[in-house]
């Protein structure tokens, strides 16, 4: 890089690594990468808050990120994230610095990289059912600490199929009443996200004492949750097993991947097909044993076997005859 380039940097936006950060975003847009390039700077920006309580990006701050800094907030991480979460927000945090470091040679990207990602489990999660909900609301109420606000986490991230990360952010200001209906509006991933919630739950939140409503930390919960499973001789859940489960609730009830999809926010039923849904063991055989009778099939069928790639070529044929 230029010595003049990064001078000219350096006096934009009082000593801000703004047009930097403005030109990787251009490029990953032209890419088609935007929506990676917002999650990369959505975490980026609360590494920065975090060590330095500002969202106001300095050159002189970021140089002198220390490994004190780096330390304090992988311990945040550890409590409020698990590893797979980790590991996404250190990815697109040591992205975002190496691209600065091009424009800026004195940050010390030895010290970034003491922010250490973690081995995972690659074994998908697995789904809680809706009597083993039951149960581990029940199991909370029992606790010993903060017993009423596990429960209500719990029973509300079932109902809702919302991001854990997305949950404890919750505040006072997210729930709306208006035209006699009940919702939880707020932002999750850069997506405005507005869901429909029984009124019950809807006074269950709102008469919480904190402003926050949800003043517990994600390992409180997965610890609650591994006991759980240990005392009743269930496989190893997590946290987003419940998301997972409900889900897998809305299916069992809808038959409709679309819908299905809808309840857990996601654009692609791909993503919810694929990860989300509990799928017979014999979908494929099923169209394989048929193929010639596609009429006999709900739609709701017909989506699931286009998205399994084993019955593509049938239904495409069939279609084409």
């Amino acid at each position: 890089m230029k010595g003049d380039k990064l001078m000219n940097l350096l006096k934009l936006k009082n000593d801000s690594p703004f047009q930097a950060l403005e030109e990787l975003k251009i490029f990953m847009t032209n890419n088609r990468q935007i929506n990676t390039y917002n999650n990369y700077f959505l975490h980026f920006k609360n590494f920065y808050k975090f060590i330095f309580n500002t969202e106001n990006f300095k050159w002189i701050n970021i140089i002198n990120i220390s490994s004190k800094n780096i330390l304090e907030y992988q311990n945040y991480l550890k409590t409020n994230h698990t590893n797979t979460s980790i590991n996404t927000i250190v990815a697109g945090i040591k992205k975002i610095l190496v691209h600065l470091s091009k424009y800026n040679k004195e940050i010390k990207l030895p010290i970034i990289d003491n922010l250490k990602e973690f081995d995972i489990d690659k074994k998908p999660h697995l789904a809680f059912t809706e009597e083993e909900i039951n149960k581990l609301i029940k199991y909370a109420l029992e606790s010993r600490v903060k017993p009423k606000i596990k429960a209500l986490f719990i029973k509300c991230a079932y109902i809702t199929a919302l991001r854990k990360d997305c949950l404890l952010q919750l505040k006072k200001e997210n729930l709306i009443h208006e035209n006699n209906k009940y919702f939880i509006k707020t932002i999750d991933k850069n997506k405005q996200i507005e869901k429909e919630i029984p009124q019950g739950l809807y006074f269950d939140l709102i008469n919480q004492p904190d402003y926050k409503i949800f003043n517990i930390n994600y390992r409180t919960l997965l610890n609650l949750i591994k006991n759980f499973c240990k005392q009743n001789n269930l496989p190893l859940k997590t946290v987003h097993s419940i998301k997972k489960g409900s889900m897998n609730q809305i299916y069992k009830i809808t038959k409709d991947i679309v819908a299905t999809a809808s309840h857990g926010g996601h654009s692609n039923i791909n993503t919810s097909y694929n990860h989300y849904i509990n799928k017979p063991n014999n979908t494929s055989m099923l169209f394989y044993q048929n193929k010639n009778s596609l009429e006999n099939y709900t739609r709701e069928e017909l989506i699931q076997a286009i998205y399994d790639t084993n019955n593509k070529d049938i239904i495409l044929n069939k279609l084409k005859n």
